[in-house]
């Protein structure tokens, strides 16, 4: 009996590995070979996977690199609407993450137009305080609303991530990047399938519209101040890329 057990264990472990695999390997061929489109849906798939493997599928994977181009270019007018209506959003401080996720969506027709939802209320309702837990749930940081950057960068991944918008937190050196223990965390996002750098902790009070310094931002201005762990999420290729101070589409 107990060598059926062990015999039947191995091979339902060895499924997970093999299922794990295919996930991977579909995933790879699609960010190498697939349109904008079906690379966010594939990521998305990825980032939904229960318990820590998106994580761990992060920690192995090679991100697809673009030069920057700025997602603001055609959107200020309707982003400012979303702007607006954010900033009018009280909710009761009991609110789950399910129903401020709902609030947050409605009048959006984009990943753009959610994520942009879900940074501005953080940024906005969320207060950055030294004495929170360095590390802190979404869940907790939500019903404090306080947090410092580990909270916060991980509520900004649990909102997104309901609304099937794909995600992650980055682990690094900030202000200025140095060696040693990390001291920062901060966030990617996949939108049109190309990947993005964000810092809502950095950004907070900056809830004027066109103030954001560190939301969808140059990788070459972004990387001035932060350093991954991991650098594929510098999200640079071998070219140089011009420098620009262009957020929302303003010049500052």
């Amino acid at each position: 009996m107990i060598l059926i057990l062990k015999s039947t264990l191995v091979r339902v472990l060895l499924l997970i590995v093999f299922l794990i695999g295919l996930v991977y390997a579909a995933i790879k061929l699609i960010d190498e070979f697939g349109n904008d489109h079906l690379r966010s849906k594939a990521y998305a798939l990825a980032i939904s996977l229960p318990g820590e493997l998106p994580e761990r599928f992060f920690d192995v994977v090679s991100i697809r690199n673009h030069q920057y181009h700025n997602p603001y270019k055609n959107e200020s007018d309707n982003l400012k609407k979303i702007h607006d209506r954010i900033l009018a959003i009280n909710p009761t401080r009991n609110i789950t993450i399910t129903e401020l996720v709902s609030l947050l969506a409605e009048g959006t027709n984009s990943d753009l137009d959610r994520l942009y939802s879900v940074y501005i209320w953080i940024i906005s309702n969320i207060r950055y305080d030294s004495s929170a837990p360095i590390y802190q749930s979404a869940g907790d940081a939500l019903a404090r609303r306080t947090a410092v950057c580990d909270g916060f960068s991980k509520l900004l991944s649990k909102l997104a991530r309901e609304l099937n918008i794909p995600v992650i937190q980055i682990s690094g050196h900030a202000n200025p990047p140095t060696d040693g223990i990390p001291n920062h965390a901060w966030n990617a996002a996949m939108i049109d399938g190309r990947w993005f750098l964000m810092d809502v902790t950095w950004d907070v009070g900056n809830i004027d519209f066109g103030e954001l310094q560190y939301f969808l931002t140059d990788p070459a201005q972004f990387n001035l101040s932060h350093r991954p762990l991991d650098e594929k999420w510098l999200l640079v290729e071998n070219e140089s890329h011009p420098q620009t101070n262009q957020i929302l589409g303003y010049s500052r």
